[in-house]
């Protein structure tokens, strides 16, 4: 048996899905196990063999990872339960193929394997598909070095950022340019008489180098297309409705301080956040539903789970605070915190980045004063957080004299069948009032 458990690199989760069961094949010697590729989401099609981390031959203990299988949400472990040898793999590392694909062999112990390497039939195992070999009749694919492992380092040549960004997060790695550009010379400076090809031949447009010769384009991962699809499918499908306000967050502030200095209790203004949104979802519930595309109908959430976006090293992940509406600021500290030291050490399980009922994103870290988000179907709502600024505003009363506000502007974005603006208008009524008196939190 096998299963998947947290993964060691990307983000997430620990699940305990079996890929195939051990069960006799009339068209395969007896002790060989088909290993196929799995459906670990309801949404996954397709998946990427990111690394197999035992030889042919090697034996693969209960508790030991097999390899490792890049999803449209992580990439996951793959766990033996039982003793196993892996007698021969069949999808190479980086090669996509669909749910159902035959990835490798393996058989009951070392014996068996002697046995059959001894025997010849070894060698006469084959796939089930040319899908198999998809890797092979692409090489130059497989020998880019934009597919190269990351790598922060600074190389020779290329540019160095002379300003500090908050929250950077490298996206093109030094090295991968450095080699790029170090190709593209070498190519450019190889005699013209050993790019001749016969007319037969096909020279594949990918491998084709920019004319300036510096850059060469990155392979998306299997998870980054998943997500690109399923974006511009919310923006497709997902009629969105956008609503803004400007909140005051001076009380906050100061009730932090306060907080801290006198109890010592140490909140954040994120949890501040989530508080605030939970109070106003538990005033307004029309806003905490979804959107059900099968029936065509609302559906209402009974519990407040906020999906928080984090960033990791391989991109956003939404780790859910559930029923914020129940915890008090401390536990949604402590509970959030946890979360995210979770997510980005890819230790999350699926119900705890999966589901929930209303998306917080956050980017005023990054000196962003305002933005828009996509809704995450079926959720109907997801609120973009700007950065805090100092501004001057003219009191209701213009006998006084203007005064200086720290101002945090948020933008709802909402699926315009699930939540009309009335209701956007509502819950932002009501959140603005939370965040401005965050005493009325408490009660």
């Amino acid at each position: 048996m096998l299963r998947l458990v947290q993964p060691s690199i990307h983000a997430v989760h620990r699940a305990r899905w079996a890929f195939t069961k051990r069960a006799p094949f009339s068209s395969l010697p007896e002790g060989v196990t088909r290993l196929v590729m799995p459906a670990l989401s309801p949404t996954m099609e397709s998946g990427t063999i990111a690394a197999w981390l035992k030889k042919e031959g090697e034996l693969a203990t209960a508790g030991d990872i097999l390899c490792q299988v890049e999803t449209d949400k992580a990439v996951v472990d793959y766990e033996m339960q039982d003793d196993a040898v892996l007698a021969k793999i069949i999808v190479q590392p980086g090669t996509s193929v669909d749910v159902g694909t035959l990835l490798a062999f393996t058989v009951d112990d070392e014996e068996t394997y002697s046995a059959l390497a001894a025997s010849g039939d070894l060698a006469k195992l084959t796939a089930d598909s040319a899908v198999a070999t998809s890797s092979s009749s692409n090489p130059a694919v497989e020998a880019s070095p934009a597919a190269a492992a990351p790598s922060t380092a600074h190389a020779p040549g290329h540019r160095v950022p002379r300003i500090q960004f908050l929250g950077k997060r490298a996206l093109l790695h030094a090295s991968n340019h450095a080699d790029s550009v170090k190709a593209a010379v070498a190519q450019a400076a190889a005699p013209v008489a050993s790019t001749v090809v016969s007319s037969t031949q096909a020279v594949p447009a990918a491998t084709a180098v920019p004319s300036d010769g510096d850059f060469i384009d990155l392979p998306l991962s299997n998870m980054r297309k998943i997500i690109a699809k399923r974006l511009t499918a919310s923006k497709v499908t997902v009629p969105h409705a956008y609503a803004s306000i400007d909140c005051e967050i001076d009380s906050i502030m100061k009730l932090r301080a306060r907080l801290k200095k006198q109890h010592g209790v140490a909140v954040s203004l994120n949890d501040f956040l989530l508080k605030a949104v939970a109070s106003a979802l538990r005033d307004v519930p029309e806003a905490n539903c979804g959107w059900d595309a099968a029936t065509n109908t609302i559906v209402p959430n009974s519990s407040v789970d906020i999906s928080v976006a984090v960033a990791t090293d391989t991109g956003l992940i939404t780790p859910i605070v559930p029923k914020v509406q129940a915890l008090g600021l401390t536990s949604i500290n402590s509970t959030f915190k946890e979360l995210v030291a979770r997510a980005r050490a890819n230790k999350l399980k699926p119900e705890e980045f999966q589901g929930g009922s209303f998306t917080v994103s956050n980017l005023g870290g990054f000196g962003i004063d305002n933005f828009t988000a996509v809704i995450n179907p079926p959720q109907a709502c997801i609120m973009a957080v700007g950065r805090g600024r100092a501004e001057f505003v003219v009191p209701d009363d213009e006998t006084l004299p203007p005064r200086k506000v720290t101002l945090l502007n948020v933008t709802v974005s909402s699926d315009r069948r699930v939540v009309d603006d009335v209701i956007a208008g509502q819950f932002l009524q009501a959140f603005k009032k939370y965040m401005e008196e965050p005493d009325l939190m408490l009660l």
